[in-house]
């Protein structure tokens, strides 16, 4: 039987996205994301990483800033790894294969300059 997760989730930049490229030049952008709760008068912060590739991390890049509330869409993921001292650590991540922009669209002006009209019809938002 096949599996399969998927995972929505709704919440704030903590930084501006941070744009790395593989070998091959394929862009690869990564920003955390607070999402918040409140439960019997007390709220309860949570952080997630949120990694896009290709087409969707040109839009992150180029979209999202810090501070701004935007959606994520994708598969949920714990990367386990080795902190500086030698402690294991782990990070919930999404590999988002759909971004969703929160708010309104003149607030959402590209970095580079344009405008949404400019981005090519593939792009997942």
């Amino acid at each position: 039987m096949p599996n399969h997760a998927q995972i929505t989730i709704i919440g704030h930049a903590g930084k501006d996205p941070e744009t790395r490229y593989t070998k091959d030049g394929d862009p690869v952008c990564s920003v955390s994301v607070a999402t918040s709760r409140k439960r019997k008068g007390e709220e309860t912060t949570s952080w997630w990483r949120v990694q896009t590739f290709g087409k969707t991390a040109e839009a992150l890049a180029n979209y999202i800033t810090k501070g701004q509330a935007f959606g994520a869409v994708g598969e949920p993921v714990i990367e386990e790894w080795t902190d500086k001292d030698g402690n294991k650590r782990s990070t919930p991540t999404i590999y988002a294969d759909r971004i969703i922009l929160l708010g309104k669209q003149e607030d959402a002006k590209p970095k580079q300059g344009g405008h949404f009209d400019d981005l090519e019809s593939d792009v997942p938002f």
